[in-house]
């Protein structure tokens, strides 16, 4: 909550928590203005949660982070100082170090060089942000296909698969031995 960078929001959406998680939350909300929560009805888990939670978010440039990670204090200002200096880019991800209960930093991994042929191998690590406008365009979720369905756009043209997207099943993302972050995005233009 102390960033660098003071004008954000932080939209949090309570996937039916049962370990006190929404009672802190429903304390920090009092006090910040910037913080909002919703509550999910039933547990939809991290694909079907995220979904939902995008839609409250009000800015223009989104990131999210799961919820055993943090920011370093300037993380933010960072982010938008690259937004900012590269208005074409779509996505900025970092690097991340893996951190003890004691504050301790147990390892560092270095984000690879961007390479766009590579980017399914190491998705955008454990934060990222992307503009808003690129998420509505290319990237979303299909509630209404069996299971329910994430939907991204390949990069290998409108030829392949569905007009050049393709649909995941959600639970192969849920399912963490058969993948990992998915958020990866590379400068667009509107379909």
């Amino acid at each position: 909550l102390a960033q660098t960078y003071r004008n954000w929001e932080l939209v949090i959406s309570d996937d039916c928590s049962t370990d006190g998680t929404a009672e802190l939350l429903s304390v920090l909300v009092k006090q910040d203005p910037r913080i909002k929560l919703y509550h999910t009805a039933h547990n939809l888990g991290t694909a079907k949660n995220r979904h939902i939670t995008i839609q409250y978010c009000t800015g223009d440039l989104i990131a999210h982070m799961d919820s055993d990670d943090i920011l370093e204090r300037w993380a933010l200002e960072e982010m938008i100082r690259m937004f900012t200096a590269k208005p074409n880019v779509a996505l900025f991800y970092s690097d991340f170090a893996q951190i003890s209960r004691a504050g301790k930093i147990e390892s560092y991994s270095p984000s690879p060089d961007f390479d766009p042929n590579k980017l399914h191998q190491h998705g955008w690590r454990h934060f990222g942000m992307y503009r808003r406008s690129v998420f509505d365009a290319i990237v979303g979720y299909n509630d209404n296909l069996a299971g329910g369905r994430f939907i991204a756009r390949n990069s290998w043209g409108t030829s392949w698969a569905d007009r050049g997207y393709f649909y995941m099943p959600y639970q192969v993302i849920q399912n963490t031995s058969m993948s990992s972050d998915f958020w990866t995005l590379s400068t667009v233009t509107n379909p």
